[in-house]
């Protein structure tokens, strides 16, 4: 079994979110909350007869609970907690991926439709907010 330095216990215990264990009640939802809405979607892609979303929705439900098993096993103290370095909730990156582009498909084609004022009222306030961002953060930057 892999065995780590005392310096590396220390600074991994720096970064709280890699101990599952310890996490408050909103940050198990990151976790959960997907695996739910990744569902729906199943269930809605069901009722619209669009069969390939609703497999590729239960399959993610599916890797995402396997995922989060494994997330558990690892966070377990003791005998597996040198497998915590490989970070196993990287792993749901590929889940936040497909859900967020999921949640865009759903919102265009329920809400926005074909009216372009509504694409609008989304857009240009996100735009605008990113473009002001950007800017702060540009105007952060040391000179070169």
């Amino acid at each position: 079994m892999l065995q780590n330095s005392a310096a590396y216990t220390e600074a991994a215990r720096l970064h709280s979110f890699h101990y599952l264990f310890d996490w408050r009640w909103y940050e198990w939802l990151g976790i959960i909350a997907p695996l739910g809405i990744l569902w729906w979607f199943a269930v809605m892609a069901r009722n619209q007869k669009k069969l390939l979303i609703n497999r590729l929705c239960q399959a993610l439900v599916l890797y995402g609970s396997l995922c989060f098993v494994a997330v558990i096993l690892f966070a377990i103290p003791g005998n597996y907690g040198p497998l915590a370095r490989f970070q196993p909730l990287r792993s749901l990156h590929l889940l936040y991926l497909v859900l967020f582009l999921f949640m865009g498909g759903f919102v265009g084609e329920f809400l926005l439709k074909h009216h372009i004022w509504r694409w609008m009222i989304l857009f240009v306030p996100l735009c605008v907010g990113m473009f002001l961002a950007q800017r702060v953060f540009i105007s952060r930057q040391p000179p070169h």
